[in-house]
């Protein structure tokens, strides 16, 4: 008797660990549903204010739209000209984070800026602070 309860409570303790694992795999961006990036500009004499006054330039290419339970948001990125960059997400309690990685091998020094429009998973319909 004794040792069915010990092989019982093991397979309980190995589910429950196996359970957080696969919660702490979840992708982090779990909540992103989609992400497209659309060509804006080389770097160059038109971007100088991107890097003078960052949140003032890219001001005209944010939006944040929030309907039932999606968030549609849009900025604008400095991204790498050769490599391919792919829109992600961070969630820190209530602040939600635009951000983009960089995927693939190929680089190069020059840049160019992408404006990002993301669509967000947001069941419970909570208002975030959106960090562009």
């Amino acid at each position: 008797m004794l040792k069915t309860i010990i092989v019982y409570f093991f397979l309980w303790v190995a589910f429950l660990s196996c359970h957080d694992v696969e919660k702490q795999g979840q992708p982090k961006d779990s909540l992103l549903i989609s992400c497209v990036s659309t060509f804006i500009m080389e770097d160059g004499a038109n971007a100088n204010g991107y890097f003078e006054n960052r949140n003032k330039f890219i001001k005209p290419y944010t939006s944040v739209e929030y309907n039932r339970d999606t968030i549609k948001a849009t900025t604008l990125h400095l991204i790498n000209s050769c490599g391919e960059a792919e829109g992600s997400i961070k969630v820190l309690n209530d602040t939600l984070y635009l951000l983009t990685e960089n995927k693939g091998n190929e680089k190069c020094t020059s840049v160019q800026l992408n404006k990002f429009a993301y669509v967000i998973k947001n069941p419970l319909n909570k208002k975030y602070i959106i960090k562009f």
